[in-house]
């Protein structure tokens, strides 16, 4: 059996908030700095939009010795936000507007990014559906990187064996169980600078990249009343975006580089216990 389909999405969101914040002369603390009375304005939006396309084919031969996935597409994204914002103080006679205000200071903050991927990816279950298999990979680009025409990739790979053979019954070794998995995986991923960044780096900047690797026990008893999983992870960082400070001589209070790294281990685990069930009550405990 072969099936092809074609994948198509498109998304957007807007987002607008708006804030006044109003300080009377009459309080205390608004004569600290000698201009009583402060309104605060402020405006933001934010338009995201994301678009994709992509093929999946799969493969389900009469043999029946292995099912396939093989996937494949591009994706596209973009990020436009802009905060507007007014501080008026010293407001004359109290009035409650900017045009009535002695000191009147305007910040402006935004960030446009557009970023663009590719990714190809096979999945296979063999051995009667009780290893499964994954190998993928994703490219991506990013305005924010100093070279934005270079795709970064991120390769992925994972396993999953069931020691439990569908349909074995009682046969099987491990009988009391559903369901008994082990698996494994290793991932790779991306975090592309900031908006403006690199207008503050050095010659070359390009996005964080994290190495992951896990290791991992899933099970569940007769009619589930216990499932549980564990999984041990370590997580390696590497290119992490930092600042330091330059020279005063260099016109720049502190550059952003590639230039940090980090680690983190770990250990998740979870359990859930359904010691009743009846027609009428139902304890369940996680």
């Amino acid at each position: 059996t072969n099936t092809v389909k074609l994948l198509g999405n498109f998304g957007t969101d807007r987002f607008t908030q708006k804030h006044t914040v109003l300080s009377p002369n009459a309080l205390l603390f608004e004569s600290d700095d000698s201009l009583p009375g402060t309104l605060i304005d402020t405006a933001t939006t934010n338009v995201n939009w994301n678009a994709g396309a992509g093929a999946l084919w799969t493969l389900y031969p009469q043999s029946r010795k292995f099912r396939s996935a093989l996937s494949a597409g591009f994706t596209y994204g973009s990020v436009d936000f802009h905060l507007v914002s007014i501080v008026a103080k010293g407001l004359i006679a109290g009035q409650p507007s900017v045009g009535a205000a002695r000191s009147v200071a305007t910040t402006e903050d935004q960030g446009r990014t557009n970023d663009s991927g590719v990714y190809a990816q096979q999945e296979i279950a063999v051995l009667d559906g009780r290893l499964s298999l994954l190998a993928g990979m994703f490219g991506e680009r990013s305005s924010g990187n100093s070279d934005t025409r270079k795709y970064y990739f991120y390769p992925k790979l994972a396993a999953v064996y069931s020691l439990i053979k569908a349909g074995s019954g009682k046969r099987e070794a491990f009988h009391m169980f559903d369901a008994l998995r082990v698996r494994a995986a290793y991932g790779e991923a991306g975090n592309p600078p900031g908006y403006g960044v690199k207008k503050y780096a050095g010659p070359t900047i390009g996005p964080e990249r994290s190495r992951e690797a896990e290791l991992g026990l899933d099970l569940a008893t007769k009619d589930q009343r216990v499932v549980a999983e564990v999984t041990g992870y370590q997580r390696d960082t590497s290119d992490l975006l930092m600042s330091r400070l330059e020279e005063s001589s260099s016109g720049l209070t502190a550059l952003t580089s590639n230039c940090g790294s980090m680690r983190n281990r770990g250990i998740e685990a979870a359990v859930l216990v359904r010691p009743l069930v009846t027609k009428e009550v139902e304890w369940t405990s996680r």
